[in-house]
């Protein structure tokens, strides 16, 4: 695993960041007003974690960097730093493929497995700004890739998205095809918050720690956002947050 810290001036920040990230932002001191008290978040740091997705299979861009950012808070309330964390987790807006079409399966794999994987993958939402229950198609067709131990197939990954509008933050395998086989498919990708489901999450951890006159915070970015906008949109929802009831066992009330 290699670890990269990435700091203000630092020479390889655009190599090994996935986000376009500004300088100024690790300097940055944001003002907070929440019910009449006033705060502040500074020293934002991030800690890139690159790694190997998958080791079986012989992919072009076989990494995955999961950004660790950390922030002090200057607070002694723990109960206000835990409704950033609710807004982070359930309230801030994102896309994910929520539907797949299909038209023609004839792959080993079945619809729900295919249906999975798509779900799954990881929009860059920096850079999406399509509407609501956007519709892309996409159609592909195995080719006989010979060698002396069969037939290996072709593996088609999110790459073989071709589609403009559409920009997925790391190469996914989706499905292997071997000769004749074909895979016709439409996705339907849906706005939704961590609320909802938690594939519409921007975060995969949050903790926090409190010391003597502040919290300090650390989060996980996915690569849906950049690590900053995670930030502003989770401070924009916080009274969202706190105005949200709990869920419980008797939150949805089912009429037969």
């Amino acid at each position: 695993m290699k670890r990269t810290t990435i700091t203000k001036n630092s020479d390889i920040k655009e190599e090994n960041s996935i986000y376009d990230l500004d300088d100024n932002m690790f300097n940055k001191i944001i003002n907070i007003n929440i019910d009449g008290v006033l705060t502040e978040i500074s020293d934002i740091k991030i800690l890139n974690y690159e790694t190997d997705k998958y080791d079986d299979l012989n992919i072009d861009n076989n990494k995955v960097i999961i950004s660790k950012i950390t922030l002090k808070w200057s607070t002694n309330d723990s109960s206000l730093v835990n409704l950033l964390r609710r807004s982070i987790l359930s309230e801030i807006t994102t896309n994910c493929v929520e539907y797949v079409i299909f038209n023609i399966n004839t792959s080993s794999r079945p619809d729900e497995i295919i249906a999975l994987r798509l779900g799954q993958l990881v929009i860059n939402n920096d850079k999406y700004i399509q509407k609501d229950m956007y519709r892309c198609k996409f159609f592909f067709k195995g080719n006989t890739t010979k060698t002396l131990n069969g037939d290996i197939g072709t593996i088609f990954t999110s790459n073989n998205l071709d589609d403009e509008n559409l920009h997925i933050t790391y190469e996914t395998p989706i499905i292997k095809l071997f000769d004749k086989q074909e895979l016709d498919f439409e996705i339907i990708i849906k706005q939704g918050k961590g609320k909802d489901h938690v594939k519409f999450r921007p975060v995969s951890t949050f903790a926090f720690k409190k010391f003597q006159n502040y919290h300090e915070i650390t989060f996980e970015s996915i690569g849906m956002l950049n690590p900053m906008t995670i930030i502003t949109e989770g401070l924009k929802n916080i009274q969202t947050a706190k105005n949200r009831e709990a869920e419980t066992i008797f939150s949805k009330i089912i009429n037969i």
